[in-house]
């Protein structure tokens, strides 16, 4: 589907307007039989259940949390540390070569992010985290006035490790980064002190990003943390007292990562296409990164319907809808 966007709704990634204007009514036809599977495995274990159903429950948490989860947040991480340090770099050498690491590493990073996006619960909500990471939808363009803002008074407390983190979330984030990497910073003798503020602002805000991303991964992994929580439920847990609980959990995850690309997504893409909205609105579209950003997104849903195999409480009836739903 996101492939069919892409090449035959964008060019290099731009809005094509000669295109035919379904896109959202496609999006909802598939969105609505996904729905269809969640709500049918939803319903499958919300009820007690019996020992063996519970055991083979689990299972399906286990699969979800370690095949899934853990795998996509720790990627995540991994590449939002790459990026603080590919632009660290750049600021030191004002090199091509490394700004084009810079420039790969922060699409990779979005992406990441993307296909890890509908996991809405647990650490990555805790202290706005979400937020954080990405102020979006921005309506009214909060992060580009504060951004100003910041770039104008160049305050050098700012670039101080933890400064990022105690001022507005709009500015800590993937979203403010994409606005100052839009265009190459000038480094070395045409330079100006603005340019070499914006470089260092950047520096923080990927730092800021980096940390958040790992403080998100050391509370999942704790020995006390939210894996353990959700492989380990019962009436010790008070988050998720029964296997139901927790299963429940991660369908309403994925029930959610569908409803964000349906409504922040294809929605505004459909609009845009009617000439109602500006293709603007998508998210990282300065960056040409909102087609890859839409897969990513549907990807990391998808692969966490495939994980809990929610297919396999689809009845037999109803045996249509297991051919539509996508691997992640």
């Amino acid at each position: 589907f996101v492939d069919i966007l892409k090449h035959h709704y964008f060019t290099d990634t731009v809005l094509n307007p000669t295109k035919p204007k379904n896109v959202f009514a496609a999006f909802c036809i598939a969105c609505a039989v996904l729905v269809s599977t969640l709500i049918l495995g939803f319903s499958a274990f919300t009820p007690v259940m019996a020992n063996a159903e519970t055991i083979e429950l689990s299972k399906r948490i286990h699969h979800a949390v370690d095949g899934h989860i853990l795998p996509r947040l720790r990627q995540f991480t991994t590449q939002a540390e790459e990026l603080n340090s590919n632009i660290a770099r750049y600021c030191a050498s004002g090199q091509r070569d490394d700004w084009d690491k810079t420039k790969s590493s922060f699409g990779a990073t979005v992406t990441d992010w993307a296909a890890a996006s509908h996991l809405r619960f647990g650490p990555v909500t805790f202290e706005g985290r979400a937020r954080r990471l990405s102020f979006w939808p921005d309506p009214r363009g909060i992060v580009w006035r504060q951004l100003r803002r910041v770039l104008s008074k160049r305050d050098e407390v700012l670039l101080e490790p933890g400064a990022l983190a105690k001022q507005s979330v709009a500015i800590q984030g993937l979203t403010a980064l994409e606005i100052i990497l839009n265009r190459q910073i000038p480094i070395g003798e045409k330079a100006t002190p603005g340019d070499l503020y914006k470089c260092d602002l950047a520096t923080a805000i990927s730092r800021n990003i980096a940390a958040t991303s790992q403080s998100i991964i050391d509370e999942w992994t704790a020995n006390s943390g939210w894996r353990q929580r959700l492989l380990h439920p019962g009436k010790q847990n008070d988050i998720y007292p029964t296997t139901e609980s927790a299963a429940a959990e991660l369908v309403k995850s994925a029930m959610l990562g569908f409803q964000i690309i349906r409504d922040q997504q294809i929605e505004i893409l459909q609009q845009a296409m009617n000439g109602e909205k500006k293709v603007s609105r998508l998210p990282f579209h300065r960056s040409n990164l909102a087609a890859d950003y839409l897969r990513a997104s549907i990807n990391g849903s998808c692969e966490l319907v495939e994980k809990l195999d929610l297919t396999f409480y689809v009845p037999d009836k109803k045996a249509w809808i297991r051919n539509w739903i996508p691997k992640g």
